[in-house]
C-alpha cells in the first residue's frame, strides 16, 4: 500500500470518527421533531401489539411496510434501556456513515486515490443538513438514500451483473420510502432492451414482497395503497411555500391541482430525458433529477433537502456546497420556528429565524436552478466521460441494444 493511499484511508477514518461524534452529540442534545416522534410511538405500539399500522396510526403511515419491522427492532432496543428518542435515530445515523464510505469509494474508482475522494466524503460527513435530519429531527431518509447511492454506484460500474444488483438496491430504497422510484425510469431506459423487464422486476420485487409479508402478518387494508400513493407533503419548501411567504396569492384547490399537474408533467418529462442526456453517468442523471424536483415541486417536507444532496456532492461539488449553505439556513430557521427539539439547546427564540428560513428557501431554489443548468451544459461532456469509463471497464453497451 502506497503512502498516499494510507493517508487517504486515514483521512476517511478520521471523517467517520468526526461524523459519528457529530451524530452522537446531536443524539444526546436533541429530542427530535415532536410530530414524527409521536408517529414513531404509534408505529411501535402497532407493531408490538400485532395491530395493522395502516389502520392504527392517526396521521397515516405513508411508507411501504418495511420500516415498520425496523421499528419493531427499535422498540425492542428501547425496552433494553436505550431511550426511544435515540433508538429511532440510530438507523439513519448508521446509514449516514455508510454513505460517507460509498461517496469516497466512488470517487476513488473514478479518479484514483486523489484528495478529491476525501473532499466528497467530507461534504457529507460534516454536512449539517444530513446530520440534523438524521440525528436531530429523527427522520430515516438516510437509509433509503444509502441504497439509492449504492444503486447509482453499481450502475456506474458498467457491467450487467452490477446493473442487476443496482436494480435490487434501488428496490430496497423504494421499499423503505416511495420517493426513490423517481430513479427507476433512468435505470430502465439505460438498460439494454432485453434486460429491462428483469431490471424493473428486481426494482419492484422488494416492495411487493414486503406488502405480501405484511398482509400475511397483519391483514390487508386499502390504506396500504392509498396512504402511500396519496400522501401529500406539507409546505415546508417548494413553490407553494414561496407563494405563501412572498406573495399575497392564495391558491384555490383548483389552482393547487393545476400547479401539481404542471409540475408533475415537467418533472416526468425531465426524468425521461436523463437516460439520453447522461446515459453513462448515473450520478449526474440522479443529481439533475433531484435538482429539477427541488425547482418545480409544489410542496415538500424539510427532510426532502437531503434527498439530492449526495448526488450533488458527486456531480456538482461547488454547487453542493452552495446548496448546503442555503439548505442549512432554511433548516435552522424552520426548526427554530416549528420543531425546536430537532436542534441542540433552546433555539425556539432564535433571532431572525424567519429570515433564515426565507433566505434559505430562495437560496435552495436558486442553487437547484443552477444544478439544472449545469446538468444541461454538461450533457455532451457527460456522455464522452461515460464512454471513456466504459472502455476502461471493458464493457460498453447502448441503451437501445
Amino acid at each position: 500500500m502506497t503512502r498516499s493511499r494510507r493517508a487517504l484511508l486515514g483521512g476517511l477514518a478520521a471523517l467517520l470518527v468526526l461524523s459519528a461524534s457529530l451524530h452522537v452529540a446531536l443524539l444526546l442534545t436533541t429530542t427530535g421533531a415532536s410530530a414524527d416522534l409521536d408517529n414513531y410511538h404509534s408505529q411501535a405500539f402497532a407493531v408490538t401489539h400485532a395491530v395493522n399500522v395502516y389502520r392504527f396510526v392517526p396521521n397515516g403511515y405513508p411508507y411501504p411496510p418495511v420500516w415498520i419491522w425496523i421499528m419493531w427492532l427499535l422498540a425492542g432496543l428501547s425496552h433494553h434501556g436505550v431511550p426511544f428518542a435515540i433508538a429511532v435515530k440510530l438507523p439513519a445515523t448508521v446509514a449516514d456513515l455508510g454513505i460517507i464510505v460509498l461517496l469516497f469509494w466512488h470517487e476513488v474508482r473514478l479518479h484514483g486515490w486523489q484528495s478529491g475522494a476525501l473532499a466528497a466524503a467530507a461534504l457529507w460527513a460534516l454536512n449539517p443538513i444530513a446530520a440534523v435530519i438524521a440525528a436531530g429531527h429523527g427522520q430515516f431518509d438516510a437509509v433509503p438514500i444509502f441504497f439509492m447511492v449504492l444503486a447509482v454506484l453499481l450502475i456506474a460500474r458498467g457491467d450487467m451483473r452490477s446493473r442487476m444488483l443496482a436494480s435490487l438496491a434501488l428496490g430496497l430504497a423504494i421499499a423503505l420510502k416511495g420517493y426513490p422510484v423517481v430513479l427507476l425510469p433512468y435505470l430502465v431506459f439505460t438498460t439494454p432492451r432485453g434486460r429491462r423487464l428483469a431490471a424493473t422486476g428486481l426494482a419492484l420485487a422488494p416492495v411487493l414482497a414486503a406488502m405480501a409479508v405484511y398482509v400475511l402478518a397483519a391483514g390487508f387494508s386499502p390504506a396500504m395503497i392509498t396512504h402511500v400513493v396519496g400522501y401529500q407533503s406539507v409546505q415546508d419548501l417548494g413553490l407553494s411555500a414561496v407563494l405563501h411567504n412572498f406573495t399575497p396569492i392564495t391558491l384555490s384547490r383548483t389552482g393547487q391541482l393545476v400547479l401539481t399537474v404542471v409540475a408533475a408533467d415537467l418533472f416526468v418529462f425531465w426524468a425521461l430525458t436523463q437516460s439520453r442526456l447522461h446515459p453513462s453517468r448515473a450520478e449526474l442523471g440522479a443529481a439533475a433529477l433531484f435538482a429539477m424536483f427541488y425547482l418545480v415541486t409544489p410542496r415538500g417536507s424539510i427532510q426532502y433537502l437531503v434527498w439530492g444532496l449526495p448526488f450533488f456532492v458527486l456531480a456538482f461539488r461547488r454547487l453542493a456546497l452552495a446548496f448546503t449553505i442555503a439548505g442549512t439556513a432554511l433548516m435552522v430557521g424552520f426548526y427554530s420556528l416549528i420543531f425546536s427539539g430537532a436542534l441542540p439547546g433552546n433555539v425556539s427564540a432564535l433571532p431572525g429565524g424567519q429570515w433564515f428560513y426565507l433566505l434559505g428557501l430562495v437560496g435552495v431554489l436558486v442553487v437547484s436552478a443552477g444544478c439544472v443548468v449545469e446538468s444541461w451544459r454538461r450533457r455532451e461532456g457527460a456522455q464522452a466521460a461515460g464512454a471513456t469509463l466504459a472502455r476502461k471497464s471493458g464493457y460498453a453497451f447502448s441503451p437501445n441494444q
